[in-house]
């Protein structure tokens, strides 16, 4: 199971992996560990404050390997909800009927 991200991270991991093949993936693997934070993209400190700093290298190649899933906002979870209960709203008339 794909691990769950923030917006925020999900952008960075794009920026910085994007497009990457195994030996670019290597180098920027690299640069996030050995390259002072001075030298790196706002995306990339990003990362390395997130994942390397924090000792979580293992769970940044997860990501990398096997991909993972944006977490949903809370105003993204009330939204979802108000959009079901209104699609229930107009579907529960129609079930009604039909008995």
């Amino acid at each position: 199971m794909a691990q769950k991200v923030s917006k925020k991270i999900a952008n960075a991991i794009e920026y910085v992996f994007r497009n990457a093949d195994s030996r670019t993936i290597g180098v920027n693997i690299y640069n996030l560990v050995f390259v002072n934070q001075n030298q790196l993209s706002e995306q990339a400190m990003l990362l390395k404050e997130h994942y390397i700093n924090s000792g979580k290298l293992l769970s940044l190649l997860d990501i990398i390997a096997n991909g993972y899933e944006i977490e949903e906002t809370p105003e993204e979870k009330v939204l979802g909800l108000y959009e079901r209960a209104t699609c229930l709203k107009t579907i529960e008339p129609y079930r009604s009927i039909r008995k």
